[in-house]
């Protein structure tokens, strides 16, 4: 997709979203490099581990092979199945070894990923005319460069190790051929460590340039992360309807902690807020519920249902409703116009008769909340 279609420039880091897309079809971070170094390596730690055990193993498998055969009361087929049985449990551990090491490679970035969406046909991919372009985009001369690159390294570490063992090559024309057979055998495993050394070089390499490569092909257009954040939250007017419904939904809780309240203290008809004081409980009395307007009224006409008692105190029920969140405690400037109301109240749930005291409230939280 260019950058056109994208709806932009990708400059932007991958969302979420995006890196869980990408992983579900198959698009991880993964360096073929790495992984033929590791079962280059392993192979070849195995081979030189096993190597012995498998050329002796061989030798007694054809002497048996040959011994069964040359006798009369013998059972060929029989000692050339055993024996080929034993032999390939050798041989099976040279192919289990970089087998396994296969498996693990992969995993080492990107991590573990099964998705039957990368072994999915892709019919696009037949269209010759893009096939075509791929063979001339950025990617197709970076893994060219990177195949030179790579030959050239092994293969000037190869020539580098001849060039400098050049006369202990020539001299092995003057030595006994077992001598030379040895030294031969050890050259060559010198060779093969320089080859390994420079496989372990390019996959140093390549990891690196992979997760830069996977991260910036993630990258996203500011317009893709607006249409994206558009469809995860839906739109507009869908929006507005949760905000309202989870509005309801806090109102109505909040109403219904009303009828809990000890005291609502009232505008009496703009602001409402019902006050609750528990000794054994609280450090100070706590605002349950408070309102203003249609909310106001609502909270009112709940402590009408419920018998809570209410005050009128213009100057205190806007100071609460102006300083004071539902389930905070008053602030303390407060504390004494609410403990004269508080202890109003209950001296009247006790049986008194006392009118309404008139609490005075601070000027500075006195002013009216809707000057």
């Amino acid at each position: 997709m260019s950058e056109a279609e994208g709806g932009g420039e990708r400059t932007e880091a991958p969302t979420q979203k995006k890196i869980d897309q990408s992983r579900e079809q198959g698009q991880i971070a993964r360096s073929r490099e790495l992984s033929q170094a590791l079962v280059t390596i392993f192979g070849a730690l195995a081979l030189l581990l096993l190597g012995g055990q498998v050329l002796a193993e061989l030798s007694g498998f054809m002497a048996d092979s040959l011994g069964a055969v040359g006798q009369r009361d013998a059972q060929p087929a029989r000692a050339i199945g055993t024996a080929l049985l034993h032999v390939m449990g050798i041989v099976g551990l040279l192919v289990l070894v970089p087998w396994l090491a296969s498996l693990i490679a992969p995993s080492l970035i990107g991590g573990l990923m099964v998705s039957g969406k990368g072994i999915i046909p892709d019919l696009s991919k037949l269209d010759p005319i893009k096939g075509f372009a791929r063979l001339f985009s950025a990617q197709a001369a970076a893994e060219l460069g990177k195949a030179l690159g790579k030959m050239l390294l092994i293969g000037g570490l190869v020539l580098a190790y001849i060039a400098a063992n050049l006369d202990r090559l020539l001299g092995l024309a003057h030595v006994p051929l077992a001598a030379a057979l040895a030294e031969t055998g050890r050259m060559l495993m010198e060779v093969l460590l320089m080859g390994l050394v420079g496989l372990a070089l390019v996959a140093a390499a390549d990891v690196p340039f992979q997760l830069w490569n996977h991260g910036r092909q993630l990258k996203m257009s500011r317009d893709e992360i607006k249409r994206e954040m558009f469809e995860s939250e839906g739109r507009p007017e869908v929006k507005a309807k949760r905000r309202q419904r989870a509005m309801e939904l806090s109102r109505g809780r909040m109403l219904e902690a009303v009828a809990s309240a000890d005291v609502v203290i009232t505008n009496p008809t703009h602001f409402a807020v019902a006050l609750r004081y528990d000794a054994t409980r609280m450090a100070s009395p706590e605002v349950v519920a408070k309102g203003a307007d249609e909310v106001a009224a609502a909270i009112r006409e709940r402590a009408v249902q419920h018998a809570v008692l209410r005050v009128e105190s213009p100057p205190l029920a806007r100071a609460l409703f102006r300083s004071t969140e539902v389930g905070r405690a008053v602030p303390p400037e407060l504390f004494t116009a609410v403990a004269q109301i508080l202890a109003w109240a209950y001296r009247i749930k006790a049986g008194a008769h006392d009118p309404a005291p008139v609490p005075e409230v601070p000027e500075p939280l006195g002013r009216p909340f809707d000057d």
